[in-house]
């Protein structure tokens, strides 16, 4: 990229967490309102957003639509952020976006934040393209986040847990408020299976704003066929559809759950059988249960809060019953580090204890929580995730798995690359 385009993303401050909605709607205002020129759907939740998100993106393709994509954040590369019809946004096109919107930012004077920013060069690539659909994965909770400026087809509401305390509130029924934001006045709506205090907050406003609720085990439900390192399959049922033998190639057992809340948003936006059928099997997303290399089995998976890595050890459990991990573990440092480790130490035979460039835990902090939590294997420190992929892969475990963090593991990912 451009150094120019570089210097200016680089003068965000990227721990600027300012909720809000006055400075993007100013902001697209000014620059022609690109995300009123597409439908949308609006994704929410704690954990399996991205999945979700790209499921549904991957179906909508096709169906024939030219399908944006918004996710956040990226592992590997920032393209992955910003997507049409399952490209990446070339280094060419995000370098002009990029000088543009810094030119406008600075005549305006409006101080966005980085992820703001960023939001906005997502809705005028996507309008630039002539997107028919963008899918838009959800910053930081929903009420106020920066993608809270469309009316969408669809609302969607993956499981709701702790998460972002300090900017969510430290609650269920706080958060799944800040998350039942994104409701629209009489915009169905879909969710995943919630905790009890999640599911009050979601249907009262579903009510008060006369917006069909879809709801996982009530409204719609799938039924678990088999799965394997390769593939898995289900079947998704409603009182309008019945489908048999989807397959997957997103790997674990919450994976099902994200392609059901998926498929019936699919089935409100009356997308064909056939297309949910083949967008659901081509959908992938990285370090989502991914198996890096086989025999030993290396995988990646950001299991970046107690309720991922819960889901982690599960798709462990299922997939792997007799053995235990090797963890690569690398935390952001706003994260429950004790509830992410005690999700992990009953399929955990040892660790390496890691840190990202980007929003990192130390990694003494991440040993001492190992130990205060009763662990009782090989706890070795690498700083350097890069050093620690290394050790790692040099042991030739059966099972070896970097998680803990977008950030950890993309470093991994690309290290291993």
């Amino acid at each position: 990229m451009d150094a120019k385009a570089e210097e200016l993303l680089a003068s965000f401050d990227l721990h600027r967490v300012d909720l809000g909605l006055e400075r993007i709607k100013a902001f697209l205002d000014a620059w022609g309102n690109p995300e009123k020129g597409m439908k949308c759907v609006h994704v929410t939740g704690t954990n399996g957003k991205g999945s979700v998100s790209t499921f549904i993106a991957s179906a909508l393709k096709e169906e024939g639509f030219k399908t944006g994509l918004y996710l956040s954040p990226h592992l590997k590369e920032f393209g992955e952020r910003i997507q049409v019809n399952s490209s990446l946004i070339n280094e060419k096109e995000l370098e002009r976006l990029v000088l543009e919107a810094g030119e406008l930012k600075k005549t305006t004077g409006i101080d966005l934040s980085y992820f703001e920013f960023i939001t906005a060069i997502a809705f005028k690539h996507f309008a630039e393209q002539k997107c028919d659909f963008a899918v838009l994965e959800v910053g930081m909770g929903g009420r106020l986040d920066a993608t809270n400026v469309i009316t969408p087809e669809v609302s969607v509401i993956t499981p709701v847990s702790i998460e972002h305390s300090k900017h969510l509130g430290d609650t269920i029924a706080k958060i799944a408020a800040e998350k039942a934001g994104i409701i629209k006045q009489g915009i169905p709506v879909v969710s995943a299976s919630q905790e009890k205090e999640a599911l009050e907050v979601i249907e009262k406003k579903c009510s008060e704003l006369k917006a069909p609720l879809s709801l996982l085990s009530r409204d719609f439900s799938y039924i678990r066929r088999n799965a394997s390192l390769d593939s898995q399959e289900f079947d998704y049922c409603s009182e309008g559809l019945d489908l048999k033998g989807l397959k997957l190639h997103l790997l674990g057992r919450h994976q099902f759950v994200n392609a059901a809340v998926a498929a019936r948003t699919l089935e409100i936006l009356k997308v064909s059988e056939k297309s949910i059928r083949k967008g659901l099997e081509k959908a992938f997303i990285p370090g989502r249960f991914q198996i890096i290399h086989n025999k030993p089995v290396v995988l990646a998976d950001v299991g970046h809060n107690p309720g991922a890595a819960r889901v982690l050890k599960e798709a462990i459990r299922e997939l792997f019953p007799e053995q235990k991990a090797l963890f690569v573990l690398g935390v952001s440092d706003d994260k429950d580090i004790n509830g992410i480790v005690s999700e992990l130490l009953p399929v955990a035979e040892s660790f390496i204890c890691t840190q990202a460039k980007f929003r990192a835990m130390d990694t003494e902090k991440i040993r001492l929580s190992l130990l205060e939590n009763g662990f009782t294997g090989n706890i070795s420190v690498e700083k350097d995730v890069k050093t620690a992929a290394g050790l790692a892969l040099s042991q030739k475990k059966p099972l070896t798995v970097f998680t803990g963090s977008f950030f950890s593991v993309g470093e991994a990912l690309e290290a291993m690359q």
